[in-house]
């Protein structure tokens, strides 16, 4: 049986983790959200109009850390959520097409 070393450093390291990958998994989620609801109302450019609105949620978001207090707003971060909305979207459209076959 492995032990693992719970240094202060491995703590700091697995909680950063966990909060990108947070980042990404409630933006994946977004995007899947915003294409299926978008699809009722936006027949051209559905996958632009989606991947534009998650852009500027990710944005907005980070803007909106920017005056919390004990908070910071970081570029890699709307990135992450970006990407993670992003493949949510690509997601979607993948599992839609695979069922359409």
């Amino acid at each position: 049986m492995a032990v693992f070393n719970l240094s202060k450093n491995n703590l700091e390291t697995v909680a950063f983790i966990v909060r990108k990958l947070a980042h990404f998994t409630e933006y994946f989620v977004l995007g899947l959200l915003t294409i299926n609801a978008f699809k009722y109302y936006i027949k051209d450019k559905l996958l632009m109009y989606s991947i534009i609105f998650v852009l500027i949620y990710a944005v907005s978001d980070e803007i909106h850390q920017a005056f919390i207090p004990g908070r910071a707003s970081m570029i890699m971060d709307t990135l992450i959520d970006s990407l993670g909305g992003l493949v949510g979207i690509i997601t979607y459209r993948w599992k839609m097409k695979l069922k359409w076959r």
